[in-house]
């Protein structure tokens, strides 16, 4: 079912009051905004909104992920890419990459899921 606009609503203010030491942050879906696109701004809806755990990229495309939708795979695709790391993450065993993945600085938030 659905959550209505209202109920979304409701449920981040209560999570601001009660994680008032965490920043929130707006997860933009890109159908909404495609910069590249786009000469203005994109109009969409909050889907939902709760407590994640983020990883923000300092190093590549600056992008910010939620632990939750994130890719092990993918995640460390870009990394190497971008650090130019010496070893080739696919020949890790799952367990390793689990533990690669755990190990990244992943902070709190409250996210806002916006699409449309």
């Amino acid at each position: 079912m659905k959550q209505s606009q209202l109920d979304i609503a409701n449920k981040l203010v209560k999570l601001i009051k009660e994680n008032h030491d965490l920043d929130v942050m707006c997860f933009v879906n890109e159908d909404v905004c495609n910069v590249q696109e786009l000469a203005g701004a994109g109009i969409g809806s909050i889907r939902d909104v709760c407590i994640e755990e983020i990883y923000e990229d300092k190093y590549g495309d600056n992008l910010t992920y939620a632990k939750s939708e994130t890719d092990v795979d993918e995640l460390a695709d870009e990394i190497e890419e971008v650090l130019n790391l010496p070893f080739d993450f696919q020949s890790y065993s799952d367990e390793e990459q689990d533990k690669f993945f755990d190990k990244l600085p992943w902070r709190k938030a409250i996210i806002v899921y916006i699409e449309v």
